[in-house]
């Protein structure tokens, strides 16, 4: 996942590092530099974004990156359906919780 955000070169290299490095002390969540606006990324980023937080099972930020995501490009399908995906996944975690 990383190989690929690093070969395209709408990235830049500050905001990779930001995204793999983005920790905050203990916490494993990604943040954008402070001098970045929302409208400084592109829906691309959310997607690669999302995917990692689905795959790490972090269900409700992969959720939310989708939802980034689509804000900025409502037509992406691919996006539709990894939402869908994780939306699905973590109704299942909580059915298996209970």
């Amino acid at each position: 996942m990383v190989i690929a955000l690093i070969s395209n070169s709408q990235f830049r290299l500050p905001y990779i590092l930001k995204f793999i490095y983005g920790k905050q002390g203990d916490d494993h969540t990604f943040s954008a530099p402070e001098s970045c606006r929302e409208n400084d990324y592109d829906a691309q980023f959310y997607l690669c974004r999302g995917i990692t937080m689905y795959h790490l099972g972090e269900y409700d930020k992969a959720i939310s990156d989708f939802g980034r995501a689509l804000r900025i490009n409502w037509r992406d399908e691919n996006v539709v359906q990894w939402l869908d995906r994780a939306e699905r996944a973590r109704a299942e975690e909580a059915r298996s919780a209970t």
